[in-house]
């Protein structure tokens, strides 16, 4: 029992990735967003991710299925006291940015004000 227990709750955590698809670097280079504002992400009570004025998400790849733009980059975790670098990829409407996207079951969305992100380009 325990280990079918184990079996199907490490399915669900693995089922649970949106997998994902690197994209050629078109001439131009990626698309990117800079954050030009501090703010927090907050998922559940565990998941909070720092965007410190500064960071860069890259363009670099597309959800497998339905194709959404991820912008990818290293983030802060956790509080400023046991806070620890972790890999992230969102996605972004112009309005909403959805950090750990391609992880639905522990994504956060944030609502962007007017200047808190700008797109762009990375060679």
């Amino acid at each position: 029992m325990r280990r079918l227990l184990s079996i199907l709750t490490t399915g669900f955590l693995i089922g649970c990735a949106v997998p994902s698809t690197l994209v050629a670097r078109p001439p131009e280079g990626y698309e990117a967003l800079r954050v030009t504002q501090s703010m927090q992400v907050t998922a559940i009570a565990t998941n909070r991710w720092e965007l410190p004025a500064g960071t860069i998400l890259v363009g670099d790849r597309r959800q497998a299925v339905g194709g959404a733009q991820l912008y990818c980059g290293s983030l802060p975790l956790g509080d400023s006291v046991l806070s620890r670098m972790t890999w992230q990829c969102a996605t972004f409407d112009g309005e909403n940015l959805v950090v750990s996207a391609d992880m639905p079951v522990r994504s956060g969305t944030i609502r962007i004000s007017q200047g808190e992100i700008e797109r762009i380009r990375m060679r």
